[in-house]
């Protein structure tokens, strides 16, 4: 039988079946490039965990709960201040080298501008992070925005810090995290 509207070109035939071997093998390789790329965002926030867990002393978790515990409402402090000896404290004390704390805050927040870079160029998986610091990061927040008013301080002290809590706080309130302290 001869059919003479199918005009079969062997070329034109081995040229759409590479061109779909193309496509099908590209479709590959950015599913492996994704999924390479989502495993070592995995890896990264596993390595900045670790590398918190062995920073951070048992001293700087006291300290920070100790504070934790006088920042709130109960204690009698006003906003932006902690009570400490019946004192009302600002939280810029927080931050003055050997003043209060024995520098914890700070070391706190220096450890969450990294990872707040990290999270910013898109090479750590957040959700990991904030399930195991999440209390910490949210509080530490809470207290270097309040040092003044307009946030300068927590601006050009830890500014990665700022920029990712400023563009995403809303995302960070909403995923799971550890409960560290409780305020009774």
């Amino acid at each position: 039988m001869n059919f003479p509207f199918i005009a079969i070109d062997l070329q034109e035939l081995r040229d759409w079946i590479s061109f779909i071997f193309l496509i099908i093998g590209g479709t590959i390789a950015i599913r492996t490039f994704v999924l390479s790329q989502r495993q070592r965002r995995l890896e990264n926030s596993f390595r900045l965990i670790d590398l918190c867990n062995k920073t951070l002393t048992d001293n700087d978790r006291i300290n920070w709960h100790t504070i934790h515990v006088a920042s709130c409402e109960q204690t009698g402090a006003k906003r932006g201040f902690f009570v400490e000896n019946g004192k009302q404290v600002p939280f810029l004390d927080l931050f003055q080298p050997n003043v209060v704390a024995q520098d914890s805050i700070a070391r706190f927040c220096e450890l969450f501008n990294l990872v707040c870079y990290e999270y910013l160029k898109g090479t750590l998986d957040i959700r990991l992070f904030y399930f195991e610091y999440g209390q910490y990061m949210s509080t530490t927040y809470y207290w270097a925005s309040n040092v003044d008013n307009n946030r300068d301080f927590i601006r050009s002290s830890y500014p990665f810090f700022f920029k990712a809590f400023k563009r995403r706080e809303r995302r960070f309130l909403q995923l799971p995290h550890k409960t560290v302290s409780l305020l009774e």
